[in-house]
């Protein structure tokens, strides 16, 4: 018996296509990697000190470049944050898209919904319980 047989005959599990999103979500973190290190270059800091002497002369140049800092390093990660999660709605949706039983499901007027990778069909409607009383909500269509 060979031990290095695979013991399913699993297809590979396919790679999510990806969508421009991504790579500009990578691209800010790279700024963002750039920006802190060039805290680590005296000679940039330097120069960035007397920029800020000079334009805001009423705070120390070092207090100021510690809350710029702060400020862009947060707007670039929470901005490739942003769009790695609308590049995950794009991929899913591409997905979605092409799936014919989701298709079918969005005719009859049904939510696709995923669990996991496996599509969901979903009403979202009012459900009666059994103890009496309309609950809203969303559950399964089997």
């Amino acid at each position: 018996m060979d031990s290095h047989a695979p013991l399913h005959n699993t297809p590979p599990t396919p790679v999510p296509p990806r969508v421009w999103q991504d790579v500009a979500a990578e691209s800010l973190l790279c700024m963002a990697v750039v920006v802190i290190a060039m805290t680590g270059n005296n000679s940039v800091v330097l120069e960035i000190n007397r920029w800020l002497a000079a334009l805001i002369p009423a705070y120390d140049p070092m207090v100021t470049m510690l809350v710029v800092m702060i400020v862009v390093i947060a707007a670039l990660i929470l901005g490739s944050i942003g769009l790695k999660m609308s590049a995950r709605r794009a991929s899913e949706a591409t997905g979605a898209a092409d799936d014919p039983g989701i298709q079918r499901d969005i005719r009859l007027g049904l939510s696709p919904v995923r669990c996991g990778q496996q599509p969901v069909a979903v009403c979202c409607c009012e459900v009666e319980r059994a103890g009496g009383g309309v609950v809203g909500g969303v559950h399964p269509v089997h």
